[in-house]
Formats: C-alpha cells, sequence, structure tokens
C-alpha cells in the first residue's frame, strides 16, 4: 500500500512532465509506425531511416555485435583490430541492451526513437525548472514555463532556420524533416549528456552540494564520445570559471577546476586513442575526420541574436525595475550568460587555437540553449509585470510546439514509396545473415553506394568496396578500391575521363584530403589533378587481370541487380549460377 500510494503521489505531482514526455516521444517515433501501417504487409522489417548516416551508426552497432568492440574498421575486413580515433561508446548504448535481452538491433533502434527524445525533454525540464523555481512566485507558471522550454527544443528545434520555415510555409512539395533527436548516437546522447552535465553544474555553481563534482565530471569526461558535446560543455565550465575568478569565489574556483581535472581522467582512454593515432598518420587523419586548420572566426546569427535580446532585457528591467548591476550578480543570470558565451566561444575558438572539427554541428546544441535562456530571461525579467501575458506566451508556444509535433509525424508521406521500395531487400540481408559465414566480404555491383551502406547494417558481412569510414584504411586501399569500382560497372579507357568529370562527387567521396574538398562543389584544381592522376591508373588497371586485383583482399561474394553476363563472370571468376535469385543476384567466387 506505501508503494502504491507513493506512485499515486509521483504521478500527480509530475503528471504534466510525463504525460508531455510521452507525447514527445509518441511525436517522434510516430513517422516510423505510420510508415509501416501505411504499407501493410508489404513491410518486412527494415525500419524508416532517412536522417543522414542512420545506415553507418547502425553498421557500427552490428559491429559490436559481431564482436568487433573496437569499431576500428566498420566496413572493411582487413583492419579490425586498429585502434579507432573515438571508441564507439554511443554504439555501445543500443547494442549492449541488444545483446543482453537477445533483442533485435532494429528494434532496440526504433525503441530508442521514442525513448531518447522523451528522456531529452524530462532534462529540459528539469534543467529550466531548477533556473526558473528559485523565483518567487507561483510555482504552476515556473514548470509550465519550463514545460515550453522542453517542448520548443524537442520538437522545434530547427525553427531558428527562418529560410527553411518560409520553404516549409511556402512550397507544398517542401517535406518537413524528421526530429534531429530521433537520429540515432548522435546528437541525441550527446544531448542528453549535456543537459545532465547541466543539470549537474548548475547545482554545483548555487553551491548546494559539493559532491556533485563526481558526477559532473564524469559526464563531461563522458560527453568527449561526441566531440561537439564535449565542445559545449567544457566552453560552459571555462567561461563559468572565468566567471567565478572575477567574481573572487576561489571556493568555485577550486570545485570547477577538480570537475575539469576529474573529467580528463574519464576521458583518457579517449585522449590514448588519439594519441595512438596521431602517431600513425595523425594530421591526415583528422582532416579527414573533419579537422580545420584555421583561425578564422565563425558567428552565429542565432547565437549573436539571443545575446543581443538577453542584453536588451537585462537593460530594460535594470532600468525600470531594478540596479541592473544587481540583476547581473544573480547566479541565474551568469549561468544564461556562460550558456550563450560558451556557444560562442566552442564556434570560434579557431581564433585562437587555429584548429577546429566542422562547427557547424555545434549548432544541434547552441540552439536549444538559447530557447532555454530567452524562456528563463524573459520569465525572470519581464513576466512578473505581465502574468496573464506570459501565460498566454508560453501555452502559444507549446501548443506551436505540438502542431508542429504533429507535422513532423506525418512527414513520412513524403518518404513511402521509397519506404516500401527497400523493404524487397529485407529477404537479401535474412538470406546473407543465415547461409553466409560472419565477417564474410561482399562486392555490390551498383552506381552509387546505397547496397554497400546496407549490408554492413543489416548483415553479418562486410564490403570489398566503400568511400565511408576511412579511419585506420591505408589510402592505396582507398584508391585501389575506386579502380575496382569504376571496373565492375563497366567504365572503359576510353570514357573514363568523362565520366570522372560527370561524377566529380564521387571522386571526391574517394579522393578528398580534408572537408573542404569533400564538401566543394567546383571543378578546381585540386581535383583536375586527382582525375588525371585515376586516368592514368586505371588505364593500367583496366588492362590487368581483374581476378588477381580483386583477391589482393578478402573477397567471398559478389551482389549485383541484374544477371551477370558470361564475360562478366569470366572476367572476375565467378561460378555460373548464382547462389541466390531474389531482389539481387548473388554469386560465390570460386577457389
Amino acid at each position: 500500500m506505501w508503494v502504491k500510494k507513493q506512485l499515486s503521489d509521483f504521478f500527480k505531482k509530475y503528471s504534466l512532465v510525463i504525460t508531455m514526455a510521452i507525447i514527445v516521444g509518441i511525436f517522434c517515433v510516430a513517422p516510423h509506425f505510420l510508415a509501416v501501417w501505411n504499407i501493410g504487409s508489404q513491410y518486412k522489417g527494415v525500419p524508416f531511416m532517412y536522417l543522414d548516416d542512420e545506415d553507418i551508426y547502425l553498421a557500427r552497432m552490428q559491429e559490436v555485435l559481431d564482436g568487433h568492440w573496437l569499431n576500428g574498421s566498420t566496413f572493411f575486413y582487413e583492419y579490425k583490430n586498429e585502434m579507432p580515433l573515438m571508441l564507439p561508446l554511443g554504439e555501445y548504448v543500443y547494442s549492449i541492451p541488444s545483446l543482453a535481452l537477445h533483442i533485435p538491433i532494429t528494434q532496440i533502434l526504433v525503441f530508442y526513437k521514442f525513448l531518447l527524445p522523451a528522456v531529452l525533454f524530462i532534462l529540459i525540464y528539469v534543467f529550466s525548472l531548477n533556473i526558473l523555481k528559485n523565483d518567487a512566485g507561483d510555482s504552476a507558471v515556473n514548470k509550465f514555463s519550463a514545460v515550453a522550454a522542453g517542448l520548443l527544443v524537442v520538437l522545434m528545434e530547427d525553427f531558428q532556420n527562418i529560410k527553411k520555415v518560409l520553404t516549409l510555409l511556402n512550397s507544398r512539395s517542401s517535406s518537413p524533416d524528421l526530429s534531429i533527436w530521433t537520429r540515432p548516437v548522435n546528437p541525441i546522447l550527446g544531448a542528453l549528456v549535456v543537459f545532465g552535465f547541466l543539470i549537474l553544474t548548475w547545482n554545483l555553481y548555487k553551491k548546494r552540494n559539493r559532491w556533485l563534482i563526481i558526477p559532473s565530471g564524469i559526464l563531461l569526461g563522458l560527453s568527449i564520445f561526441y566531440f561537439f558535446s564535449w565542445g559545449i560543455c567544457i566552453s560552459i565550465i571555462g567561461i563559468l570559471l572565468l566567471v567565478a575568478c572575477i567574481n573572487k569565489n576561489w571556493k568555485m574556483v577550486k570545485d570547477l577546476l577538480l570537475t575539469i581535472a576529474l573529467s580528463f581522467l574519464v576521458s583518457a582512454p579517449y585522449w590514448y586513442s588519439v594519441a595512438i593515432s596521431m602517431g600513425k598518420g595523425g594530421k591526415e587523419l583528422s582532416l579527414k575526420n573533419g579537422m580545420f586548420f584555421t583561425h578564422a572566426p565563425l558567428l552565429n546569427k542565432t547565437l549573436l541574436a539571443t545575446l543581443v535580446v538577453y542584453l536588451l532585457l537585462t537593460a530594460v528591467a535594470g532600468f525600470s525595475k531594478r540596479s541592473w548591476k544587481e540583476i547581473i550578480k544573480q547566479d541565474w543570470w551568469q549561468f544564461c550568460l556562460a550558456l550563450l558565451l560558451g556557444g560562442l566561444w566552442a564556434m570560434n575558438q579557431q581564433v585562437l587555437t587555429g584548429r577546429t572539427i566542422w562547427p557547424y554541428h555545434f549548432v544541434q546544441y547552441t540552439v536549444p540553449l538559447c530557447f532555454i535562456v530567452l524562456v528563463v530571461a524573459c520569465h525572470k525579467l519581464i513576466r512578473q509585470g505581465f502574468l496573464k501575458i506570459w501565460w498566454i506566451c508560453m501555452i502559444t508556444f507549446a501548443g506551436l510546439s505540438l502542431a508542429h509535433g504533429i507535422v513532423m509525424a506525418k512527414s513520412y508521406s513524403y518518404r513511402l514509396e521509397d519506404f516500401m521500395r527497400i523493404q524487397q531487400y529485407a529477404d537479401v540481408y535474412n538470406w546473407i545473415n543465415n547461409n553466409t559465414p560472419k565477417d564474410c566480404v561482399v562486392l555490390v555491383k551498383e552506381q552509387g553506394e546505397w547496397l554497400t551502406r546496407q549490408i554492413p547494417a543489416f548483415t553479418h558481412c562486410n564490403v570489398y568496396v566503400s568511400s565511408w569510414m576511412f579511419s585506420g584504411v591505408p589510402k592505396d586501399r582507398i584508391e585501389h578500391n575506386y579502380l575496382v569500382f569504376l571496373r565492375l560497372i563497366g567504365i572503359t579507357s576510353e570514357n573514363i575521363n568523362s565520366y570522372l568529370i560527370e561524377h566529380q562527387s564521387e571522386v571526391r567521396g574517394y579522393t578528398f584530403e580534408d572537408w573542404n574538398q569533400l564538401f566543394n562543389k567546383n571543378i578546381d584544381p585540386w581535383l583536375l589533378a586527382k582525375i588525371d592522376g585515376i586516368i592514368k591508373e586505371y588505364q593500367v588497371f583496366v588492362n590487368s587481370d581483374f581476378r588477381v586485383e580483386l583477391r589482393k583482399y578478402k573477397l567471398d561474394y559478389i551482389i549485383s541487380e541484374e544477371p551477370l553476363k558470361p564475360e562478366e563472370l569470366k572476367d572476375v571468376g565467378l561460378k555460373n549460377e548464382a547462389i541466390y535469385s531474389g531482389k539481387v543476384k548473388i554469386y560465390e567466387l570460386s577457389n
């Protein structure tokens, strides 16, 4: 009876936030179930995945399930034991429950699309309420302001992009995006760590419990599994450290320094991995993973606009009600300022250090922090004189967020035809898993790499050719892969030049040295030089014995959408008959 009463009291007390968390989770996972319901019996088990690189993350989870816990080489057989630049801690969160509970990883993936956004909403609610509840006044409005902040972040994160919003409003052909928080591993796990860290750090900053140094330091250390979550956390705590020094709060300085020290102890395996990688061509590896060597500043309009509004609200409140000097001495004001300045520093630290990693990804966290700061600042500085108006504003924001959640849930309809098409490959994946040895190697004949990326994601096999995941893969193997790909799809020495010019993004994908080269759209001297080099190498490669070239590395099967011609079978040394004939043809290499 006591337990029942406690549970009853708990749900009564937190009924609003629990209800909203469930609704948020339902909105986020709804596109999958709505798509499945709409295609009915055509659904074969391939989940609804349409955010960038979801198949890559699933392949990394599959690697763990296959026993390759380091994820040294997700796609290729030969480099499994290489030390990765980053341990796959995020992938463990998905793979370990799958192993422990004997639940297919795809079902864990779908369940987490519900669970993790719901948990994120709760963390944002708790963080916002922790700052707001120190304010004198109605606790109900504090709670609803925290709910509104959570809904804005989880359901309307992309609404800071005015151009995108206008496109959606003016074009019926434009598709609303799925929630970024449904993308597996990152940025969702990083967001959970960031807001868990902020909750602990706020309470530490309020001098409530020095023992919070331990969990706060642990979370800061664990955040390193996603550079952008670590970057934003370490920047915020750095600004708080600076504020504590200005305030001559030496006890807080000590606590924050201890938190940082503990975090580096927790993240020591990562720094060790980085040191090992740097000893094996670390600069080249860093560039290929998004590192830039630059001192150029990066201005973020949302952050700057929020900072300006924040300071204006402070000035207005200071002149109309009380001294602005009194306002800026308050813990909440200093902490919110640290959130904004920490975001600005994370995106611009390269001005001093000369290096950064694809800083545009920081907006995944800086935009949510901007939303929260605006809600907190308005609540603290202008709510008291306009309580009814504030209630109307918060109800409106919450309503708009929920409305956008409905629109987002219906976004499946824009991908329904493609979702039906990919279900046909479920039988292929099942056949591979049931009839081939673990860690077999498959070469896919296709234009592009769609099926090449799906096989490591949905089966226990590796692929022979891929332009993805080059961590630990030697340069000569990458070059070999591209030559094999070109020959397999039938490129000749006569049309190689025109093909490479027409498929320059493909050339960049195989040969880029940094992300400027990868994402550049112009035919620049670097690209022309790469094309000339590939043409010269291909003139020799196309006249070599293809069977010998293929057997330089492990290869067991070749997959093709269409039956291979007799001359193609002979060229690669295949048995005459396909061992599987369904949506694709699967051929086994002869000895």
